[in-house]
């Protein structure tokens, strides 16, 4: 995105970066402790909930009014800078790298009900091809975000189910959201969760 286009940040109003964000992605911490103890896996559903609201906060502030989310989530992802987005890699490789690299994103696309977003669009090869060449972009990041994405479209619209895959999908997507989520609360709002 260049300058010209640059996504304005509303800080006007602290409520959300700085008690909403860091409530809810405490509260998504303190279900792991519940979950490890239950040894059920029907928590990761609510922690993958939690963890998106946590984001959900940060990127509202991203963009005027009627400015679509995914685009709010890139121009929160391109305030950030090389350190940043290693560390996102580093963090949640495994992750990223199942979806990208092992997830049919091809079939999976043709599983969802909420038809009207980006990720219809995407090159799925290109993709691949550019991950493999050079993981660490802000690109790429912003396609992963486009991926979780679909997949929290997926779970809310009704595409996804408490079992088989899909618990290992969400159990995936985690490390992609806290990720995040920490990373653009330090870098933009100046956070730390």
């Amino acid at each position: 995105m260049n300058d010209k286009r640059k996504i304005d940040i509303n800080k006007d109003d602290p409520i959300y970066y700085e008690n909403i964000c860091p409530n809810w992605y405490k509260a998504s911490k303190d279900l792991v402790a519940i979950q490890e103890s239950n040894q059920s896996d029907n928590l990761i559903f609510a922690q993958f909930f939690f963890l998106w609201s946590s984001f959900n906060a940060l990127y509202n502030l991203a963009g005027a009014s009627g400015t679509w989310e995914i685009n709010r989530m890139e121009g929160l992802i391109d305030r950030l800078d090389v350190e940043d987005i290693n560390k996102f890699f580093k963090e949640a490789k495994n992750s990223c790298d199942y979806f990208i690299k092992e997830r049919d994103l091809i079939k999976d696309m043709k599983r969802y009900l909420y038809k009207e977003e980006p990720l219809e669009k995407m090159d799925i090869h290109a993709i691949r091809k550019n991950y493999e060449k050079n993981r660490n972009t802000k690109e790429n990041m912003k396609n992963i975000i486009r991926i979780v994405y679909r997949v929290r479209n997926n779970l809310t619209h009704g595409s996804k189910e408490m079992r088989g895959d899909d618990i290992l999908i969400i159990k995936k997507a985690i490390p992609i959201l806290k990720s995040t989520t920490r990373i653009i609360a330090k870098r933009v709002f100046s956070v730390s969760l």
